[in-house]
């Protein structure tokens, strides 16, 4: 069975919808110094980034006074794992 967008099964059958974390009005961000890490999930960022290629489906990326650069593009079906075996 494939999961919804935007949820994520995890290999135990433990089960998350994402949805709720998804904003269209604002990246989740953090400061570190001078650097800026802004996220969104299960969509694009909603910030203004300074490079063209794929900018609509940027789903994070890093902010620095030298520049900007991508972290991933979105997907609608997050994997994962948890853990180590």
């Amino acid at each position: 069975m494939e999961d919804k967008p935007c949820t994520l099964t995890l290999p135990d059958g433990t089960h998350y919808d994402l949805t709720s974390l998804s904003s269209a009005s604002a990246d989740y961000t953090a400061e570190v110094g001078e650097t800026s890490y802004k996220l969104n999930v299960c969509r694009n960022v909603v910030s203004e980034i300074w490079f063209k290629e794929d900018a609509d489906k940027v789903a994070g990326f890093v902010s620095r006074p030298s520049g900007d650069f991508s972290l991933g593009l979105v997907h609608s079906s997050p994997e994962g794992e948890m853990g180590a075996d």
